[in-house]
């Protein structure tokens, strides 16, 4: 009702609106909603809690799944566990469809393909770097209010998973890129300087996601991105203070929740939070995402590009890309499995439906721009 209020729905129009209670301990009851319709969006984590049977049943059922989640570890394990069967059906499994990971995904996935088409140049690098991304809209007089699953989703990656996987890059690449070493390096941790940007750069606490889910982008699409691609991500900006800053206490905080009691300790000492996004403000003002990058040829080349959305990236953006993903598998299949090289499906990444994706994304009111330096 509350929805219906915000949109302006009718009576007659809230009541065609179907609304399916499932638990999520029953595989009956799962399998019955992924079989009655083509695509599940789901949003509820940690994903590790919570994730897998709605996996397993879009699978069985041939139903495409998308998710907005952070968690490296778990998508390895529905690689390992469903990526076979997936490609075997024609299923798209698609994990990290919100601000983790699209803008940097789609970011990256724009750069090479610039690259390819507007030089003789291949790209061999992209570095991303966070510019803006205002959440203040969604501030009260309390402060800001994290969800509470993406507090625990955090507590529960720490607690689970070993520090190579943390700093792996290529976590989640298939082979033969899986086995690559030495050429990916883990996210910039330190103050940096990007001459090329002319700003300062430092550490971003969602590269440890998003640059995974890039490495795997290239391991799926290879034809594109080339055996000796690498991806980079940070954050940017004019103040070398704050990124100074951002690096110490980030640091610090890495080697705490490291310690064997860390994530423990951090259960107490963090408030339960809500599920549920915090009411916009009376005065509401949209906030806005723009996300920088940098592309490097073998030959020298050098592109820039830039993303862009016009609202802020933890709600009100995430819930147009992740719904936007599952419309582009629920509408657009063909044009997917065209761009994917004709394959069927699989454990894949917002890149591999980066052409229809885009697309509906600029309608919505992002921007995907990306030109010569």
């Amino acid at each position: 009702e509350r929805l219906a209020s915000q949109f302006g729905l009718s009576d007659d129009e809230l009541d065609q609106i179907e609304l399916i209670v499932v638990d999520l301990n029953d595989d009956s009851q799962l399998d019955a909603l992924a079989s009655c319709t083509r695509a599940i969006a789901t949003v509820i984590g940690p994903y590790a809690l919570h994730g897998e049977p709605v996996v397993r049943a879009c699978v069985k059922n041939g139903t495409h799944y998308v998710d907005i989640t952070g968690e490296s570890q778990w998508v390895r394990s529905m690689i390992d566990k469903y990526g076979s069967k997936a490609a075997a059906n024609g299923t798209f499994v698609v994990s990290s469809c919100g601000f983790d990971s699209v803008p940097s995904d789609l970011g990256a996935w724009m750069m090479v393909t610039a690259m390819k088409n507007k030089t003789k140049d291949r790209c061999v690098s992209v570095a991303g770097y966070l510019v803006k991304a205002d959440q203040n809209n969604r501030i009260t007089s309390s402060g800001p209010k994290p969800l509470g699953g993406t507090l625990l989703s955090l507590l529960i990656a720490f607690e689970r998973m070993r520090l190579g996987e943390i700093s792996d890059p290529l976590l989640l690449a298939d082979a033969p890129l899986r086995h690559r070493q030495g050429k990916t390096r883990m996210p910039q941790l330190l103050p940096g300087f990007d001459w090329h940007l002319r700003t300062f750069t430092g550490h971003f606490a969602m590269a440890w996601i998003n640059q995974k889910t890039v490495m795997r982008s290239a391991s799926l699409l290879p034809s594109l991105y080339g055996t000796d691609f690498t991806y980079s991500e940070g954050m940017a900006t004019s103040n070398p203070i704050k990124v100074c800053l951002v690096s110490f206490f980030s640091i610090m905080l890495y080697m705490f929740l490291m310690l064997p009691f860390g994530p423990k300790l951090c259960h107490r000492i963090i408030p339960a939070t809500s599920q549920t996004p915090p009411p916009l403000p009376e005065k509401y003002k949209p906030g806005s995402l723009e996300w920088q990058f940098v592309a490097r040829g073998k030959n020298g080349t050098l592109l820039k590009g830039r993303v862009t959305a016009p609202d802020e990236a933890g709600y009100t953006e995430t819930a147009k890309m992740v719904i936007e993903s599952a419309l582009s598998l629920a509408l657009q299949e063909d044009e997917v499995r065209q761009a994917f090289d004709g394959k069927q499906g699989g454990v894949v990444t917002p890149a591999v439906l980066a052409p229809v994706l885009m697309s509906r994304l600029r309608t919505r009111g992002m921007t995907f721009i990306a030109g010569l330096e």
